[in-house]
C-alpha cells in the first residue's frame, strides 16, 4: 500500500483507531510487547476456533468410510466369488465320482480277464501235445494257406489246400519245433495263380498229461 489510511481501509479498521508507525526494525520488538501485555482471556480467544465451522466432518469421515466400505464390498464380492466356484467344484466332483467309480470297475475287469488270458495261456504252453493241431493248422493259414482239408492220425498230418507259394508254407511249418519232417504229397500244380498242393507233416513224439 503507497500509505497507511489505504491499509486501513483495505483491512477494515476505523480511522478513530489509534495508528503507530514502525519502521522494519521496530516491529518485532513491538509485536513481542502487544503479546506480553495482551490478556490471557483475549488470548484464548485468539487460540480458540470452532472446528466445526472450519473442517465439514462429513467429509472427513468419508476419508475412512469409503475406504472401508469398499474394502468390505470386495471382501463381500470374494466371499461369494469363491463359495460359487466351491459349489461348482464340488457338483463337479460329484458327478465325476460316479465316472470314476465305472472307469475303476471296468480296469479290475479287465484286470480279471488279463489274468486269466496269461494262466490259460501258460495252461495251454504246459500242454502243447493236447493242441498240436490247432498249432499246426494255424502256422500253416499265418504262413499264407488256404486250408481245404486238414486231417491227423496218431503223429501224422495231411493238409491239403491253395498258397501263392507252396514252398513258403512249407519252409515255415519245417521251422516248426513241433515238426520233425515237413514234405509234399505227390506235386504242386498250378490253379489260376495259386499253388495247389498236399503236405505230408510228420509230428514230434511228445508225452500228453
Amino acid at each position: 500500500m503507497s500509505n497507511i489510511d489505504r491499509f486501513c481501509l483495505s483491512m477494515g479498521i476505523s480511522d478513530s483507531k489509534e495508528k503507530v508507525r514502525l519502521n522494519q526494525n521496530d516491529y518485532s520488538g513491538y509485536l513481542v510487547k502487544k503479546i506480553e501485555n495482551i490478556n490471557l482471556t483475549e488470548l484464548i480467544n485468539l487460540a480458540v476456533f470452532d472446528s466445526k465451522r472450519i473442517f465439514n466432518w462429513n467429509y472427513v469421515h468419508g476419508l475412512y468410510l469409503v475406504p472401508l466400505f469398499t474394502a468390505l464390498l470386495v471382501a463381500v464380492g470374494a466371499k461369494v466369488f469363491t463359495s460359487i466356484e466351491l459349489s461348482k467344484l464340488n457338483s463337479e466332483i460329484t458327478e465325476n465320482s460316479a465316472q470314476i467309480e465305472s472307469l475303476l470297475s471296468q480296469s479290475n475287469k479287465v484286470e480279471q480277464l488279463k489274468r486269466y488270458v496269461i494262466q490259460t495261456n501258460d495252461n495251454f504252453s504246459q500242454y502243447p501235445q493236447v493242441h498240436k493241431n490247432w498249432q499246426i493248422a494255424f502256422e500253416a493259414i499265418n504262413s499264407g494257406m488256404d486250408i481245404q482239408q486238414f486231417s491227423g492220425e496218431d503223429n501224422n498230418v495231411t493238409i491239403r489246400g491253395f498258397a501263392d507259394s507252396a514252398s513258403q508254407v512249407l519252409e515255415s511249418i519245417a521251422r516248426s519245433s513241433m515238426i520233425e519232417s515237413a514234405q509234399f504229397s505227390g506235386s504242386v500244380m498250378k490253379s489260376g495263380k495259386r499253388d495247389y498242393f498236399v503236405l505230408e507233416l510228420k509230428v514230434k513224439k511228445t508225452n500228453e498229461n
